[in-house]
C-alpha cells in the first residue's frame, strides 16, 4: 500500500501529489474522497476523465498519465514526474543576480503556447491554464498538468463546438471574466 503522507510534493482542490520512488521514480495524486454517494460518483467520473485525458495526449510538452487504481475506498493516479515547478523557478529568478534570458525566457512560453496548441488541436480546453500548471523537467522541457478542469470543446467525429454552461472551473483569479456570465463561453478562447 502507497503512503501518500511520505514525500507530499503538491496539493489542489481534488487531491495531493507525492513521489513513489519504489519501483521507477513516478508521482502519485491520491485523490481525497467526495463526502456522499452522489459527489462520489461525480468525482469517480471526473477521475477518469482526468486519467485519460493525460494518458491519451502524447506530447513533449504534456505530463503523461501512466495508471489508475482503486485502493482502500480511494483512487490513485500515477503520472510522469516531473520535479521543478515553472513557478518555483520563476521566483528563484527574481532573487537572482543574474536573470533569465530573453531567449531562454522565449523558449519556456514557446512550450507553454505549444502545449496549449496541441490540447486545443484535440478539441479539448484544460480551463485551468495558470504557471502554476506548468512544471519544468531536468532537461528543461516544460511540461503542462493537471486536467481535472477540462472539457471537450469540439466533437471530435463531427467537428462542431460542444456548448458547456459550467462556466466557473478552474482558478477564480485566472478565470476570464467572460466566466461570470450565465451564456455560453467559448472554452478554446477562455483558454487563451
Amino acid at each position: 500500500m502507497l503512503n501518500p503522507e511520505k514525500a507530499n510534493i503538491g496539493e489542489g482542490s481534488s487531491g495531493r501529489v507525492f513521489v513513489d520512488l519504489s519501483a521507477s521514480p513516478r508521482a502519485i495524486k491520491h485523490f481525497i474522497p467526495e463526502s456522499s454517494e452522489r459527489e462520489l460518483a461525480l468525482q469517480e467520473q471526473s477521475i477518469y476523465h482526468e486519467y485519460w485525458l493525460g494518458h491519451a495526449m502524447d506530447h513533449p510538452n504534456i505530463a503523461r498519465s501512466h495508471e489508475l487504481w482503486h485502493e482502500d475506498d480511494e483512487w490513485y493516479m500515477s503520472m510522469e514526474l516531473i520535479p521543478f515547478s515553472l513557478l518555483d523557478l520563476l521566483d528563484y529568478d527574481a532573487y537572482n543576480d543574474e536573470p533569465w534570458s530573453f531567449l531562454s525566457m522565449s523558449c519556456l512560453f514557446w512550450q507553454m503556447l505549444n502545449a496549449v496548441a496541441h490540447v486545443h488541436s484535440l478539441g479539448v480546453a484544460h480551463r485551468d491554464l495558470k504557471v502554476e500548471n506548468f512544471m519544468v523537467s531536468h532537461d528543461g522541457t516544460v511540461k503542462l498538468i493537471d486536467f481535472g478542469s477540462a472539457s471537450v470543446f469540439r466533437d471530435p467525429v463531427t467537428g462542431h463546438h460542444v456548448h458547456h454552461m459550467e462556466n466557473r472551473v478552474g482558478t477564480l483569479i485566472t478565470m476570464p471574466p467572460e466566466a461570470e456570465s450565465e451564456e455560453f463561453i467559448d472554452l478554446e478562447a477562455a483558454d487563451h
